[in-house]
């Protein structure tokens, strides 16, 4: 079973002084984080920078949004969910007020599907609802965001450090460069810390069918050939649970973490022929994969790698399992995932 209520007060006048806001929770990344946060939190091991503990998690959806990510998670008073349009800020403003968190992490995706928005519009949807989340916090002392960016951004390369060069091409990249950007300004303005995060390539349970690991491991179950086009390119892999390990240690890093940006990714490089292979492999198949150079889009580029050290420094965070017995894991639930939909049909 599972919380599908909204969020009640936890003490006096609706004020959780102890509370942490998801936002994306429902999604792929920000369902893995809202998962650790609540298992972290009922065995203590959830705590924010001063060492208090986090006593509530709201898990933040967007209206109409499914619940199914979060389904494993069982009924608790110590989470709980709301539903909000980041767009609407006078909503998300009210919501925030009631909630009164202590920090937020901030995992849900801006999305403008206009091909070409103005900038007005952008800053409408993503900078504005970032000051609204900013403002709020700016009542709570030592508040903090934590704050999801995207290594798409980059103009790519190996080892690649925090001042590594951007090189954007899509609208989902310009508006994340400018949400970037935007945190300093922010922070100047309200006095908020913030952390952010740039994320290279995620995968694991939990993800949309139509990505790499489950469309392989969808095709391979059924003994159909698993066709792989720009086999050559090079991505930094990471399992999403791994990546859920960094928001509770930003949640948990001192002051001198603050205000800085961290690559999370593993630092090694892997093609995705090579990835391919690897669940081919476990799942004792790799004579369907047909991987091929394909065609590669001149948006892409063809490596694309963290350099993790900051990271590794300042918020304690590393990968240390390797990437094979990550894949043979994610393999092993999403043929899980496969066998239930056969049970069940």
């Amino acid at each position: 079973m599972m919380c599908c209520c909204r969020c009640e007060p936890m003490g006096p006048n609706g004020i959780m002084s102890n509370s942490i806001l998801i936002t994306g929770a429902s999604g792929f990344i920000g369902s893995a984080v809202t998962r650790l946060c609540v298992d972290s939190m009922r065995t203590g091991r959830l705590r924010f920078w001063d060492d208090r503990p986090v006593e509530h998690v709201v898990a933040l959806c967007r209206p109409g949004g499914s619940l199914k990510r979060l389904q494993e998670l069982p009924l608790s008073d110590s989470w709980s969910v709301e539903y909000a349009n980041l767009t609407h800020h006078r909503e998300l403003k009210v919501l925030l007020g009631n909630v009164n968190p202590r920090a937020i992490l901030h995992l849900a995706v801006h999305g403008i599907r206009t091909p070409d928005p103005s900038e007005d519009e952008n800053r409408r949807v993503i900078v504005d609802s970032l000051e609204t989340m900013f403002e709020s916090l700016a009542g709570t002392p030592g508040a903090r965001l934590i704050h999801t960016s995207s290594a798409r951004v980059l103009e790519g390369g190996d080892q690649l450090d925090e001042d590594a060069p951007l090189d954007p091409k899509s609208v989902y990249e310009y508006n994340k460069v400018m949400a970037d950007r935007s945190l300093s300004v922010l922070r100047a303005q309200t006095g908020v810390d913030w952390i952010n995060l740039r994320l290279f390539n995620i995968f694991g349970k939990y993800e949309h069918e139509s990505q790499l690991l489950p469309h392989l491991v969808s095709k391979l179950y059924y003994d159909n050939i698993a066709e792989i086009h720009a086999g050559d390119l090079i991505r930094d892999f990471t399992d999403v649970d791994d990546v859920a390990q960094v928001y509770v240690g930003a949640l948990s890093a001192g002051e001198d973490a603050v205000c800085k940006l961290y690559h999370i990714g593993s630092g090694n490089g892997t093609t995705i022929r090579e990835f391919a292979i690897a669940v081919g492999q476990a799942m004792g198949k790799t004579h369907l994969i047909r991987p091929g150079k394909g065609k590669v889009l001149y948006a892409y580029p063809s490596r694309l790698v963290a350099d993790p050290a900051r990271a590794s420094r300042w918020l304690d965070w590393y990968t240390s399992e390797p990437l094979y017995m990550r894949i043979q894991r994610a393999v092993k639930w999403w043929q899980d995932v496969l066998k239930k939909c056969e049970t069940s049909s």
